[in-house]
């Protein structure tokens, strides 16, 4: 079996969430989790969220788990 450079570990996975004109993409599963978490929480799942209630979400994931959460 040949290596094409292709095989992602669970390291390499990026979990996305996209938020209007933002975009959020955690490194683990559990940073999905929480993200969702948050999102449901601001009530983002709604079709009347707000970039504002989207930029909220980014920062309580900064402030509460740091910049290595996220990548910008």
């Amino acid at each position: 079996m040949s290596d094409n450079g292709n095989n992602d570990t669970d390291q390499d996975k990026e979990y996305r969430q996209y938020l209007g004109d933002l975009q959020i993409v955690v490194k683990t599963p559990e940073g999905s989790r929480v993200i969702c978490r948050l999102l449901e929480d601001l009530g983002t799942f709604q079709p009347a969220w707000s970039e504002k209630n989207a930029r909220l979400a980014k920062q309580a994931v900064l402030k509460d788990f740091g910049q290595e959460m996220l990548d910008d």
